[in-house]
């Protein structure tokens, strides 16, 4: 082969690689629902032996103890559009999907209610769809389920020794229709490639159904890491720590100024469950640190965060245990 010719074919292969990447839609295994049903089903069985609702709670987080950290796990069914992942599994989680399921298996005394409620706490009104899933945690997930009753905001009872509450309120905004035109690739997700054009036809699809979906607004109570929480030498203010209660959803809010993003004045970013423990208070979460749902100290872990130059600060809802 000629010179010419063999560097004419290489821009041709390159040509048809780049063409056949353009649209990168994620490739997701076959999985069986009903062996998540066994599991979740003999699950539920042993955890509604116990009467204690905590105990039950603290009981479901640990379930689940070492599986996989994925971002993204769950989707909307095999027979789903634009994400066949499944609606709900235990092979493996993110720190939202993770939390929901504890929530679910927190207030569930079979596996239909388990179902039912995973998509109460997941959708807008229990409506299964990629655009009324709970994307934004502070607008979606917090607001929808608190209005279901499932989860309080008790941010603001955290209060110093004079009865004050050290929370402060910060409005933000999420131009939800402005990410999903947006919104990568990456995030439909099918069992096979369809190919470059009909993967093309998926995204410019979902892409286009960015009207429907609004800009939302919520005013969100946080504590402030860096001079409430922790002082300035970066010592932990124990009157405050002491008051998260065991069970508690402990979210990491990442305070922004930038009013010109998608994400406007904050967005959080992380989640998990406040975990009691003879040597204190831990933070149960799927990390993608370890790669893995694990414990970890939960004064330890949040002074990490004052390291970086990005304010942060926490955010704390509670199961309301009686609902199911």
């Amino acid at each position: 082969m000629s010179k010419f010719k063999l560097f004419t074919f290489i821009i041709l292969c390159l040509f048809a690689l780049n063409c056949f990447s353009a649209v990168p839609v994620t490739v997701i295994n076959t999985y069986s629902v009903q062996d998540y049903n066994k599991v979740l089903t003999n699950d539920i069985i042993g955890l509604d032996q116990q009467k204690n609702p905590l105990k039950k709670e603290l009981q479901a987080s640990a379930l689940f103890l070492g599986k996989p950290y994925v971002l993204f796990p769950n989707g909307e069914g095999a027979t789903a559009i634009y994400d066949k992942s499944p609606l709900y599994q235990t092979a493996a989680f993110d720190c939202l999907t993770y939390v929901s399921t504890v929530m679910a298996l927190t207030l569930s005394h079979d596996l239909p209610q388990f179902i039912l409620l995973m998509k109460k706490i997941n959708y807008k009104n229990g409506d299964v769809s990629f655009i009324t899933r709970n994307h934004f945690t502070s607008t979606d997930f917090n607001i929808n389920n608190e209005k279901l009753g499932i989860l309080k905001d008790i941010t603001p009872l955290i209060k110093t020794r004079d009865e004050k509450s050290v929370a402060i309120n910060i409005k933000t905004v999420i131009n939800k229709s402005q990410w999903l035109k947006t919104i990568s690739a990456e995030r439909i997700k099918v069992f096979k490639y369809p190919g470059n054009q009909s993967a093309k036809k998926l995204l410019t699809q979902l892409q286009s159904l960015a009207p429907q979906m609004k800009i939302a607004s919520a005013n969100v109570a946080v504590i402030p890491l860096r001079g409430v929480l922790y002082n300035f030498g970066g010592e932990a203010n124990l009157y405050l720590f002491n008051q998260i209660p065991a069970g508690a959803i402990v979210e990491i809010v990442e305070l922004n100024p930038n009013k010109n993003a998608t994400f406007n004045a904050l967005a959080i970013t992380h989640l998990g469950i406040a975990v009691p423990s003879s040597h204190g208070m831990l933070f149960r979460e799927a990390s993608s640190i370890h790669h893995k749902v694990t414990d970890v100290p939960l004064i330890g872990y949040l002074r990490g965060y004052l390291a970086n130059r990005i304010q942060y600060a926490i955010h704390i809802e509670v199961i309301n245990r009686n609902v199911g």
